[in-house]
């Protein structure tokens, strides 16, 4: 189950992607966030963000972590 509610939008998605198209983003990525989303592993999450693409890298901070039970973490993606 995921808990809380999200954080009041600063901009619409429109204006969002238009800002990383020109901040030089090449491809943007709309992902629904749901209880089966939530459950995949961090490998899994790689995969996907990897697949078909020219995938150069992900910015992380230290206290970042994605996938199931938070298990991705900057060394696992080193």
């Amino acid at each position: 189950m995921i808990r809380g509610v999200a954080p009041v939008e600063l901009c619409s998605l429109t204006e969002r992607c238009e800002r990383l198209g020109a901040a030089g983003a090449d491809i943007v990525v709309i992902q629904r966030f749901d209880d089966a989303f939530r459950q995949q592993s961090a490998e899994a999450f790689l995969d996907r963000l990897r697949l078909g693409r020219a995938f150069r890298g992900l910015v992380m901070s230290p206290e970042s972590a994605f996938g199931h039970d938070r298990q991705g973490t900057i060394e696992l993606v080193r």
